[in-house]
């Protein structure tokens, strides 16, 4: 499945409007958003141009009234446990909308993705060894970085596994760089989970 991935928007509803005219004729249906939409209006302009799934996760330039007065959306902490992300998900016409509030993952096609506004918060994501890409935002500057993450494998009594040996994850931390085109060109991604193939699209060559 061939996904995009985009950051900080910031209200530039022309360039959004060019990125959602491409994503719609190459049939790419989900949208991961790394924070910083900014607002409804560009909100319901994504609703209006896109015809498929979004997942948001809120940055810290987000004023999205709507979506931070849906219930569900909260971080609880259960008793003894580490605090856990809820996300909240609603369709309104073609669109399916996921917000989440520090943070969001999905998977597909065996692909588990994580993905955030802040690059602290994704690099904690990427170093918990849960995910095989983790998606970030806030500097407006493509990144990507193959991070190899060491983890204790699981000792099995009936093999010779020694509790000592460790195993090595490779992950992505990819930042799409920014839809607005401040600081930086306008720039998303575009990921393809059966190739894991992963694209960056320079909004004005498009």
């Amino acid at each position: 499945m061939r996904l995009a991935i985009m950051a900080d928007s910031h209200d530039n509803l022309a360039n959004l409007k060019k990125t959602l005219v491409y994503l719609n004729r190459q049939g790419i249906k989900l949208i991961i958003h790394c924070g910083d939409i900014a607002s409804d209006e560009t909100l319901e302009k994504m609703v209006n141009f896109f015809p498929g799934n979004i997942y948001f996760t809120f940055g810290n330039a987000d004023n999205i009234p709507l979506a931070k007065t849906l219930p569900g959306l909260h971080q609880k902490s259960p008793s003894g446990q580490a605090p856990v992300v809820e996300c909240r998900a609603f369709t309104t016409g073609q669109v399916k909308l996921n917000f989440c509030d520090k943070f969001g993952e999905i998977e597909i096609d065996d692909k588990k993705i994580a993905f955030t506004h802040f690059p602290s918060q994704g690099r904690k994501l990427a170093k918990s060894g849960k995910y095989d890409l983790v998606f970030y935002g806030h500097t407006h500057k493509p990144w990507i970085q193959q991070m190899q993450i060491n983890a204790d494998i699981s000792v099995d009594q009936r093999t010779d596994i020694s509790v000592d040996q460790r195993s090595s994850k490779s992950v992505l931390l990819v930042n799409p760089g920014n839809l607005c085109g401040v600081f930086y060109k306008a720039t998303f991604a575009v990921y393809d989970t059966r190739t894991n193939k992963l694209e960056l699209k320079i909004l004005e060559l498009l």
